[in-house]
């Protein structure tokens, strides 16, 4: 019998949870190119583009005072709910070629097909993307930043959540403190910094700067120039043609295989952490290697190193016209220098 009894109140509880919800449509007319913005404090925005120059909202709230606000003026449409704390869930309907700014704080953001500007700002919302637009910022504490889109220009930011985007961005801006970094697709010129996630470009990229403090960075294929800075993260580097390349790290390992542009520079700095360098065979360039306590392999077989007490050992040679420049320097990390 209480077994029933208890059963009945966890039946009537839910009937009344239910009971409680209310739901409200509302619609308005929108420019094709407009701007829709969007405030809702807990649970779900989802947006989508229509055909239609209008703006469509279905509302799900969870108190039946709720009360879903919508104010189209000339260009502009804002989209909220009362009470402000009240979770609802927003599904949204607008033009193709709006463009979106959305506020949370725990409220996860969805949107599909909308072309503009977005701006999305949570705190620990996961914000998720699908789509080309024009630019992209969004901004998280603790929610993930999922983006399946190319645009003109984005910027992500998160404090410990995982950034992760497929698209092509010719310029990137990105930084994360305890999340990861993660990028795929043709980048332009990225700027990217990171505390102790990974940060990895699986595309490619022309231009990059990326510092990390206990953090691996990885980038695929750079070309044009790279900046990487560790503390005690591992660096590697897969270049073409690279102008400008240079590496630092304290413990880390650093790893760089691929070519220079005639006349190109590779420099690499590191403390502690091994240094493993491939080139190609042909690579015309003044070779310029030193280590205080590290020993030095070098493939190419020329030159011939010098020891001395108290300034370690060094080795220096020319290759072809010598029109580039190789400098490595360590403390007491060995050097490794193959063909590639």
């Amino acid at each position: 019998m209480k077994r029933m009894l208890s059963l009945m109140c966890v039946l009537m509880a839910a009937g009344v949870a239910a009971g409680a919800e209310i739901q409200e449509e509302q619609r308005c007319d929108a420019l094709p190119g407009g701007q829709v913005h969007v405030k809702n404090v807990a649970g779900a925005v989802k947006l989508s583009s229509w055909e239609k120059n209008e703006v469509f909202v279905h509302a799900v709230m969870e108190k039946k005072s709720g009360k879903l606000h919508l104010d189209c003026t000339q260009g502009h449409v804002e989209i909220s709910v009362s009470p402000k704390n009240m979770e609802a869930d927003l599904t949204i309907s607008v033009p193709a070629q709006s463009s979106l700014g959305v506020e949370t704080v725990s409220a996860s953001i969805a949107v599909e097909r909308v072309a503009g500007t977005l701006k999305f700002e949570s705190v620990s919302g996961d914000i998720g993307l699908a789509g080309d637009a024009q630019a992209i910022f969004a901004t998280t504490v603790s929610g993930d930043i999922t983006l399946k889109a190319s645009a003109a220009e984005l910027e992500a930011q998160s404090v410990s959540g995982d950034i992760v985007c497929a698209g092509d961005f010719p310029r990137l801006k990105s930084s994360n403190i305890s999340g990861d970094l993660t990028f795929t697709g043709a980048i332009g010129s990225a700027s990217l910094e990171n505390t102790s996630g990974s940060t990895e470009i699986k595309g490619s990229v022309n231009e990059v700067e990326a510092a990390t403090i206990g953090g691996d960075i990885i980038i695929d294929k750079a070309a044009g120039r790279a900046s990487l800075t560790a503390m005690s993260g591992d660096l590697r580097l897969v270049g073409e043609g690279l102008k400008d390349a240079g590496f630092e790290t304290v413990s880390g390992d650093v790893e760089y295989k691929g070519d220079l542009a005639p006349n190109g520079a590779l420099r690499i700095e590191a403390k502690s952490g091994p240094v493993h360098v491939a080139l190609p065979e042909s690579t015309a360039a003044v070779f310029n290697l030193h280590t205080l306590s590290g020993g030095i392999h070098s493939a190419f077989g020329a030159g011939q190193q010098d020891s001395l007490p108290g300034q370690g050992h060094s080795l220096r040679f020319t290759q072809g016209d010598g029109g580039g420049s190789v400098k490595i320097d360590t403390l007491s990390g060995s050097i490794e220098l193959s063909r590639r």
